[in-house]
């Protein structure tokens, strides 16, 4: 994210770095290939949508799709990963769609419910559904100094009522739902120019599938309601249904977090992760550490070296127990 921070996916993937060094150290050969993953793209910050490189592996995009997105500069994917490639040219190349007994992913809670509960490890159960939408209100241009209320088709007072609206209807009492508009932008932006047209986003999330799509399903309707005299439509860009993970997987990171005496939860999953793709490939897992405040996203995200030592611990006995060729999911 353009904000930072410094923890959020990074923690993953060193300490599955971490892991295969210290088996290779005490020259320890699991049952099964383990191999460490850093999915490209997750966020989706600079080409749209995010959880690319989990989504091509697993087969949920096309890789010839996806190559064609550009980013605000108009410079598109298929530029960078070949930039990336031409970077890395002794970097052996695996097939997508290839088996996996299992994905494990560890990372910081990205949330404030560990620290608040005290808890050392966060054993995920699932991950919370998400629905995001892109609405554009079309208004008209006009002098600021000379046309009249009456005739002004002003699209940012008719965004600014939509934008109240929905918060109106969406939010609730209990605090469960998530709903979130993190980019607005107007045109033309100009002090005597009433403005023509505004982009918004709506990001909208809850953990129960049946309330995410009935409060999702309202969203154009109170765009549509509120909107006048401007005209305004509205795209649905991502329908990520709520997901729970495989309970043998979870009972498992359960009883290795026990007998490492650490202190542990069962959490949801507040945020995407690139385990929501691997989750209808394979069965997956995983496991979550506190960050201080809850804060992420930010330059102010921050986490403990005991709390990444004991969440490499949790990951490294978990990937040695699900390695086994006897273990079954």
């Amino acid at each position: 994210q353009p904000s930072g921070g410094k923890y959020d996916g990074v923690f993953g993937v060193l300490s599955g770095i971490e892991i295969i060094q210290t088996l290779s150290e005490k020259k320890i050969i699991p049952e099964i290939s383990i191999e460490v993953v850093s999915w490209m793209n997750e966020e989706g910050s600079r080409f749209a949508p995010g959880m690319m490189g989990s989504a091509v592996y697993t087969g949920a995009r096309s890789l010839e799709k996806i190559k064609t997105i550009r980013d605000e500069s108009g410079i598109d994917l298929e530029t960078e990963i070949t930039k990336m490639n031409n970077s890395l040219p002794n970097l052996e190349k695996r097939p997508f769609l290839r088996d996996a007994k299992c994905f494990l992913e560890a990372h910081i809670e990205q949330g404030p419910v560990l620290e608040m509960n005290e808890k050392t490890i966060g054993v995920v159960t699932g991950i919370q559904g998400k629905r995001t939408f892109l609405v554009e209100v079309q208004g008209e241009l006009n002098h600021v100094g000379t046309s009249p209320r009456k005739i002004r088709r002003d699209a940012l007072v008719s965004a600014v009522n939509i934008v109240k609206k929905l918060q109106q209807e969406i939010w609730d009492d209990e605090d469960i739902v998530r709903f979130t508009i993190g980019k607005f932008t107007v045109e033309p932006n100009a002090p005597s120019v009433v403005p023509s047209r505004v982009l918004f986003s709506i990001d909208l999330r809850h953990p129960d599938q049946e309330i995410l799509t009935r409060l999702g399903d309202l969203v154009e309707g109170i765009c549509i309601e509120n909107s006048n005299p401007c005209s305004v439509k509205v795209n649905e860009l991502i329908h990520d249904k709520t997901l729970e993970f495989p309970e043998k997987v979870i009972s498992t990171i359960e009883k290795i977090s026990k007998n490492l005496e650490l202190p542990f939860m069962r959490i949801p999953s507040g945020a995407g992760h690139d385990a929501r793709y691997l989750h209808y490939f394979c069965p997956t897992g995983m496991i979550f550490i506190p960050c201080k405040n809850g804060t992420s996203h930010s330059p102010e995200e921050s986490i403990t070296k005991e709390d990444m030592i004991s969440g490499t611990m949790v990951l490294a006995d978990t990937v040695l127990e699900v390695s086994k060729r006897d273990f079954t999911i």
